[in-house]
């Protein structure tokens, strides 16, 4: 024992001043990086405590093990700088393990660790060598230059090279709107409505972090059990909220529209942001406009399910926030009934609309598949939704209204898994419905929220993020304010003001922001001809006795459609590809009865993802009676077919791959534009064409270029 302990008493003997500076500089370097870890950490306890105490512990634990690690190289009889070694070897554990932690790789944390802690160590010692004004030999002036560059180029970095290209309004990398048609001759569905509104809150009158929902509420409401649901309600979760899994509130902001009603009921559910950082205030830009329309908003408070750093997350977290919005609607129903509350009377609870932002998306699909409230769900609107497999199935939707929205600079949903959720949305009903979806160029995940913000990776992980590219939050809410309000008039008004709008994005042109756009259409009305799911033989048709030849093609096959990361988009189309030689893919029609219902307002339909970057991309639609009558028109006559969209979502491409899991794939993925071309603008050189006999269709590449599109949903409006 007395040797081990000469060993230690000795521990620092060969570290020199250059080492100690070193050593210090290592424990610099540190402090930002737990700074930013009590950023990405919140207690709840205020952003203060947060720093605060995350940068003391986490300093105080890289001590310990600095002093453990540097005792057993004092055992070691070998002139090492001890110190230097064992601040260097338990600060890049740690924070290797902690950037790991945050969506980073085992390597990408290891390396992004290593090079921090290079920085700090080689700039401090470069300070005390400036200092003792030693010699100017050339291993100095070289060392000190170096350290300087590294530091340099890391700040710049940082913060993205300069600070312009992190600004929200430098939109210089955007395409621009394809726009060739007119705007609806409507007015603007953003704008306020002629209502005026109230806000209050309903709530358990027991919230321990927000007034609204505490002292202050206006409307006390009743607690659910969920223990049915929750497997594990930890302790440290219980000690934040005060209350555990049987007692579960039933909070929600409400925006009121002030008259006698019955008004449209919507609910907006957001997803799983840190439960300790509140996420329903971040909807009122939504709830203050549709109160204003004359819907009954409700932003619903589901925080005490999200993750938490300091407690987990929850089991049967879907089926868990589904059902908590179900009681949302129970309970609504109930301040309905009764007297003297502010919804008394007031709720149209035939008309209802459900809103979900990330996992909330999801789960508003899965609440409105309930059969005690699908009648009454007249519209769903997923924003950046997940679409994960619920007890191992995957969630089908009928005979409801759809509209999905996604980003293409959506770092956390990086793929447009509401795509998928698309698909399997089907509509059999004799009423009218249809199904939408947007695709926006540099919109984000968080900024639908107002409190989620431009980082859709929790910290440290966010500080890799592009935020160059991104639509500044203001644009991107405009956006949503637009689509949601439009969508809402159309299905729970019933008014036909702004279908066109989601038939053709370019007709709501004026009224958004400067950005590429990609939409995608299909009613309860569409007499479809193909969509390629029918069966694996590439010669026929969704319909009966239809067949499918082709020619001078260089690849024609039907395989399903993947995403960015390869995954199946549960789809599948036909891809067709070609050289410079005239190329056809051509389809035979059999005889088909409600052929005879089309005229010259018929609409011929289909959908096209370009997999090309071929901007100037076109090709002819041909339509031949059985007389050998034809009709043509180039696609871009219509509407240009757009080149993919492709997203850089880290400041450099090379860090793609540093994220855990391969987490953002390919930098473009297929995204399907639905084309509506009527058939009288088709046929203007020929307006005696005979619609009732179409017998072909043909899709003609002329382009004296090579080219290859994923084909879908062929048919007749």
């Amino acid at each position: 024992m007395s040797r081990i302990g000469a060993h230690l008493r000795v521990m620092h003997k060969f570290d020199s001043a250059y080492d100690l500076a070193g050593l210090l500089g290592i424990y610099a370097a540190c402090i930002p990086v737990t700074i930013v870890l009590g950023l990405g950490m919140p207690t709840g306890l205020g952003l203060t405590i947060d720093i605060t105490a995350i940068t003391l512990i986490g300093l105080l634990l890289l001590l310990i093990s600095n002093l453990i690690i540097s005792a057993l190289f004092a055992i070691i009889p070998i002139r090492i700088p001890r110190l230097l070694l064992g601040a260097f070897l338990s600060s890049f554990t740690g924070i290797s393990i902690a950037i790991w932690q945050s969506n980073i790789s085992y390597w990408g944390a290891a390396i992004l660790s290593f090079i921090l802690l290079i920085v700090g160590c080689s700039v401090s010692t470069s300070i005390i060598i400036i200092i003792k004004r030693l010699p100017r030999r050339i291993f100095h002036t070289c060392y000190v230059g170096l350290s300087f560059i590294l530091l340099s180029l890391a700040v710049l970095w940082l913060y993205n090279a300069a600070s312009i290209l992190d600004d929200p309004d430098n939109q210089e990398l955007l395409s621009g709107t394809n726009v060739n048609a007119e705007t609806l001759q409507a007015v603007n569905p953003s704008n306020k409505g002629p209502y005026s509104y109230q806000y209050l809150t309903y709530g358990s009158g027991l919230d321990l972090h927000r007034a609204e929902f505490g002292d202050n509420v206006d409307i006390v409401t009743r607690t659910v059990d969920g223990s049915n649901l929750i497997k594990r309600w930890t302790a440290i979760r219980e000690l934040f909220w005060g209350f555990d899994k049987t007692e579960l509130p039933l909070n929600g902001r409400v925006w009121l529209p002030q008259g006698e009603g019955p008004f449209p009921l919507v609910l907006i559910l957001h997803g799983n942001h840190l439960m300790e950082d509140f996420s329903d205030e971040g909807y009122a830009y939504l709830g203050e406009l549709l109160a204003s329309k004359g819907y009954i908003t409700v932003s619903l408070d589901e925080n005490f399910i999200n993750y938490s750093v300091w407690s987990g997350g929850l089991s049967n977290d879907m089926k868990l926030r589904s059902w908590v919005m179900l009681q949302h609607i129970e309970e609504i129903r109930e301040l309905n009934h009764m007297k003297n509350n502010p919804l008394s009377s007031k709720v149209d609870m035939s008309h209802i609309a459900l809103i979900g932002h990330s996992r909330g998306g999801q789960a508003a699909v899965l609440a409105a598949e309930n059969p005690e409230i699908h009648e009454a769900v007249k519209a769903i609107i997923a924003i950046a939704p997940t679409d994960r497999t619920v007890d191992k199935k995957y969630l089908k939707l009928s005979n409801v209204n759809y509209m999905v929205i996604q980003g293409s600079q959506d770092a956390d949903v990086s793929s447009f898994a509401g795509d998928r959720q698309y698909e399997r949305t089907t509509m059999w009903n004799r009423e009218y419905m249809f199904k939408t979806s947007l695709y926006i160029e540099s919109a984000n995940h968080g900024q639908f929220n107002t409190h989620w913000g431009r980082m859709d990776l929790s910290l440290p992980a966010g500080l890799l993020l592009n935020k160059r590219d991104i639509l500044d939050g203001e644009n991107q809410r405009k956006i949503a304010q637009t689509y949601v309000a439009a969508f809402l008039e159309t299905t729970l008004k019933n008014t036909r003001t702004y279908l066109p709008m989601f038939k053709d994005y370019r007709l709501a042109a004026n009224w958004l922001p400067s950005t590429s756009y990609t939409n995608r259409f299909e009613a309860s009305d569409f007499k479809q001809i193909s969509d390629f799911e029918e069966d694996h033989n590439i010669q026929t048709t969704t319909i009966r006795n239809g067949t499918i030849e082709t020619e001078n093609l260089k690849e024609w096959k039907e395989a399903t459609v993947n995403d960015r990361q390869e995954i199946s988009k549960q789809n599948r189309s036909v891809q067709l590809s070609w050289t410079e030689e005239q190329g056809e893919f051509e389809i035979n029609l059999p005889s088909l009865g409600w052929l005879s219902q089309l005229t010259s307002e018929s609409q011929f339909s289909f959908s096209i993802a370009n997999i090309t970057d071929d901007a100037s991309l076109d090709i002819t639609i041909e339509l031949m009676t059985e007389d050998g009558e034809v009709i043509d028109n180039a696609i871009s006559e219509f509407q240009p077919i757009q080149p993919p969209i492709h997203t850089q979502f880290t400041k450099e491409p090379f860090l793609d791959i540093a994220v855990r899991e391969g987490r953002y794939g390919a930098s473009t993925e297929p995204v399907f534009q639905t084309y509506m071309i009527p058939l009288k603008e088709i046929s203007e050189e020929n307006p005696t064409f005979n619609y009732q006999s179409i017998s072909t269709i043909r899709f003609i590449f002329s382009q004296q270029r090579e080219g290859s599109i994923l084909l879908d949903d062929i048919g007749f409006y």
